[in-house]
């Protein structure tokens, strides 16, 4: 027997390796925590731990007495099962990098079969992957009779899809829309949520705190909110899609194709629709969102848009709905991701939206001047033209897998056109004047931001974005009538306004994170020119401009807990705000705090608390102090001094959120106050029959909202229930013919739905009612405007026969405004035949088919010394045959 000598030195060294060695695979790896609905743990749990590619089993073990496992495996992408002899199988995909995470794992009760009689067990409403992502169990919301992926989303709990397309998530609109992880389309989420098929679907994730670059996501925290739509493998890596066509009574008509390529290395989608059937793929949310800019995309700090001014000046035509005689569209959108290798992803859209319609509408107008009241009929008949685009391209480059380099650019150009012919008379028949409005429009909005993210060191995070934008505005008016124009004007007026506007600036931020608190603290610049130049011949000076420039130099230091049960977020925000106009120069200091407390009770139940304060200028517009037309019949005159007022928001919320994933059970509750001080007012001076307007500060302006939705999903009938109660108020503050005038608003809505559930059923159905209640109170005018409106509804579907199913909606629109009624019921069968395995399908549709003539409806909106009752023009209904063909 020969011994080998080992020096001790050597041995030594080899020890210290093996010994932190051990410690390192001991700390790859994951902690799966099985637990029951009520948090006991679970233990004899199998678990289970795959790699997706190979299905080779990497870990497994059994959970101990507390529900605890710990499974090394190196950092990577895995699909992981839990078996139970009790419970329901749970499976789902994890990512494990070089820190040990947590993942909890819920089981349910499965279902015991006994001889012939089986007891079905409550089918899971979901599950938790960690504690920011819900995945949604289809099965127990859908029916099978969804078609759109807007269907399925209104299904879901806590979800909805607005009558514009957006996503609402508890009453709030998500930040990103993806498609297996990948952005779809930008701030159009309408193109996905019409467009993707219901068949496609294979489940649908809800992200918290969504960020695709993991040292933000461990580190900072986005704070934004996602949706993830995981497809079937069978519509992956290879091109789907459809096209269908449509032909109708009375000339309507539907082309419209889709074509989607979803792979791991390139995605491309393509929607295309011309129609004249009023189906829209750009609503108002996405135009909103989508003109906002390219702050957006700044990685080192939120610039989500403020919504004081953000209602103002929008095309027409995503404004009326159906409230039109006529509308064409025509639709092109293309989406595209590319990725060359790990470090690099190509991003990026291009939308081109083309809108052609007519209205007609009767408004009769009570009108407040000088203590009378006066009654005037406006009959208007219109047409315009609405050419938007957007383009955006977005890049990202990792060098490593701590340091990212993202850079985007945006360029939307749009051109809104608008012709009017009318004639105005009031009710003693003393005015009778026929008058003529043109207006063009052409915007070019175009930015670009720069933003550099890097790890450098295990807590921390070092985060710089720069950016450019630039907006040029031309808007041409012209305006002539059969008498004098605002009481002395003969003749036509004209005017031409431009507005040109640049903006840039930057953001150095630093993140520390520590044991249980996240430290931030940052320093930002940003500057904005504005100039405003009008040409007219309505005022004395035919040629007047304003300029306007901002400074603003600011800082912020921030603390957060984003763990466990008490979690808060505190940030203090200095801004030295610069202002300088022809007339002089104004800085002031500002605090701008931040508070948000959070009493996290579970991943799915929650109470939170948030403060916040924003500062914001008003339009340049506004402090040109000459005056110039809006319309017809109202003038206005800006105010110069403007330029040194800073509207100051102050916001305070109060949200609850329980969901009880296995009883199908969800409630949230919002409720939100902002006060606006040193907001912008308006003056009105009635003369005759038109309005003169004056920009003036006022001290405040007040808006509360309200809403308390709960949902309930009833097993033994296979229904779910959902009731939603909202309020709206709102207090503005200003003046009629030189008297201050207060205008309180409210406005109620409530909703109750019943909807079945599961699928094989031969008959499905959604009814329910929304009531809808305005009041509104003007200081000044006595008596109060009420108006109400009943929206009862009935939808049923399901199968005829074999490869035969109908579906036909019901809907039912009450108006009543004083001694004002009106009542429209709309009916819509659609009878689908579709052999199984077949590309083809044919469909015969009625749209509104009670109303395939000529119909109104109307509509009320008040101002402070003039209410509106609109009788307009709708859509006519119709009658059609489409067909379809899918690859």
């Amino acid at each position: 027997m020969s011994f080998i000598r080992i020096d001790k030195k050597k041995a030594f060294f080899l020890w210290i390796c093996s010994f932190f060695l051990s410690f390192s695979l001991f700390g790859q790896g994951v902690v799966v925590h099985c637990i029951l609905e009520d948090d006991r743990p679970v233990s004899q749990v199998a678990v289970e731990l795959y790699q997706i590619k190979t299905k080779k089993v990497v870990a497994f073990g059994l959970t101990g007495a507390h529900g605890y496992i710990h499974l090394r495996a190196a950092a990577d992408v895995y699909l992981l099962e839990a078996k139970h002899l009790s419970f329901g199988q749970v499976t789902m995909e994890i990512s494990i990098d070089s820190s040990l995470d947590t993942i909890v794992c819920r089981m349910f009760p499965k279902k015991i079969e006994i001889g012939e009689i089986v007891v079905k067990e409550k089918m899971n409403m979901g599950s938790l992957k960690g504690d920011d992502t819900l995945s949604y169990n289809l099965n127990a919301f859908v029916n099978g009779k969804e078609e759109k992926l807007k269907d399925v989303i209104n299904k879901l709990p806590g979800m909805e899809v607005t009558e514009t397309g957006k996503i609402k998530v508890n009453g709030k609109i998500v930040d990103n829309l993806l498609i297996d992880g990948k952005e779809f389309f930008g701030d159009n989420q309408k193109a996905a949520t019409d467009n993707i098929d219901a068949e496609m679907l294979d489940g649908i994730d809800l992200l918290k705190d969504f960020e695709s670059f993991n040292p933000v996501k461990e580190i900072d925290r986005s704070q934004k909110t996602a949706v993830n739509v995981r497809l079937k493998e069978k519509y992956k890596g290879k091109l789907v899609g459809d096209v269908e066509s449509l032909g109708a009574y009375r000339n309507s008509y539907q082309l419209h194709s889709n074509l989607f390529d979803f792979g791991r290395k390139f995605n491309f989608s393509g929607i295309f629709d011309v129609n004249n059937i009023n189906a829209q793929t750009i609503g108002l949310q996405d135009y909103l969102s989508m003109s906002s800019g390219v702050q957006r995309d700044i990685r080192a700090e939120d610039r989500s848009p403020s919504q004081i001014e953000q209602l103002a000046d929008l095309p027409k035509s995503l404004l009326s709905d159906n409230h039109l005689e006529k509308r064409d569209v025509k639709f092109g959108a293309i989406n595209y991701a590319i990725y060359p290798n790990k470090k690099m992803k190509i991003n990026g859209f291009s939308t081109i939206n083309q809108i052609y319609s007519k209205e007609k509408k009767v408004s009769n107008r009570y009108f407040y001047s000088s203590g009378t009241n006066l009654e005037f009929i406006d009959s208007i008949r219109s047409r315009g033209g609405f050419l938007f685009n957007q383009s955006k391209l977005n890049l990202e480059y990792l060098p490593n897998k701590n340091t990212l380099l993202n850079y985007s650019i945006r360029f939307n150009p749009d051109n809104n056109n608008q012709d009017r012919l009318l004639n105005m008379t009031n009710s003693l028949n003393t005015v009778n004047q026929n008058i003529q409005e043109k207006q063009k429009k052409a915007k070019k909005t175009a930015g670009q931001q720069l933003s550099y993210i890097s790890r450098i060191s295990r807590f921390s995070l070092l985060s710089v974005s720069a950016y450019f934008e630039r907006e040029h505005t031309k808007n041409q008016y012209f305006v002539t009538a059969s008498d004098t124009l605002f009481g002395d004007v003969f003749g036509p007026i004209y005017q031409n306004g431009e507005l040109r506007a640049d903006e840039f600036g930057g953001i150095v931020k630093y993140s520390r994170k520590s044991r249980k608190n996240l430290w931030k603290i940052a320093v930002g610049y940003d500057v904005q020119n504005k100039g405003f130049l009008l040409n007219t011949n309505f005022s004395f000076d035919t040629i007047s401009s304003v300029k306007f420039r901002q400074n603003n130099a600011y800082s912020f230091v921030s603390a957060e807990r984003q763990k466990g049960l008490f979690q808060y977020a505190l940030k203090i925000k200095i801004a030295s705000l610069g202002v300088s106009h022809s007339i002089e120069t104004n800085r002031n200091i500002y605090l701008a705090p931040m508070a948000k407390i959070k009493f996290a009770f579970k991943p799915t139940h929650e109470l939170s608390f948030f403060y916040n304060r924003r500062l914001q200028s008003p339009s340049v517009e506004k402090m040109l102090s000459q005056k110039y037309v809006l319309d017809y019949r109202d003038y206005v005159i800006g105010n110069e001094w403007l330029y040194k007022n800073v509207i100051i928001e102050n916001a305070v919320s109060l949200n609850y959120l329980l969901i009880d994933l296995f009883n199908g059970f969800l409630l949230y509750a919002n409720s939100s106050v902002s006060k606006f001080k040193n907001p912008i007012g308006v003056n009105f001076f009635g003369e005759s029959s038109f309005n003169k307007k004056e920009y003036s500060v006022v001290p405040s302006l007040i808006r509360w909202n309200s809403m308390v939705s709960t949902e309930l999903r009833m097993s033994k009938l296979s229904t779910k229930i959902k009731m939603q109660f909202a309020y709206l108020y709102m207090k503005q503050l200003g003046g009629v013919n030189g008297h201050s005038n207060i205008l309180r608003s409210h406005f109620f809505t409530h909703k109750l739905a019943l909807s079945s559930l599961g699928k094989g059923r031969r008959f499905n159905y959604d009814l329910g009612v929304e009531y809808r209640l305005q009041l509104v109170n003007n200081l000044l005018i006595k008596g109060g405007q009420r108006s109400q409106t009943w929206l009862p509804f009935l939808n049923v579907s399901g199968d005829l026969i074999k490869n035969l199913s109908f579906n036909i909606d019901n809907k039912l629109f009450y108006f009543l405004a004083e001694k004002q009624k009106k009542k429209i019921l709309e009916i819509s069968p659609k009878i689908v035949y579709h052999k199984k395995n077949s590309r083809f399908r044919i469909w015969g549709v009625a749209h509104d088919i009670l109303n395939m003539g000529k119909t109104s409806f109307l509509e009320r909106h008040v101002e402070p010394n003039q209410v509106f009752l609109d009788s307009y023009s709708r859509l006519p209904g119709y009658i059609g045959l489409g067909i379809s063909f899918s690859w």
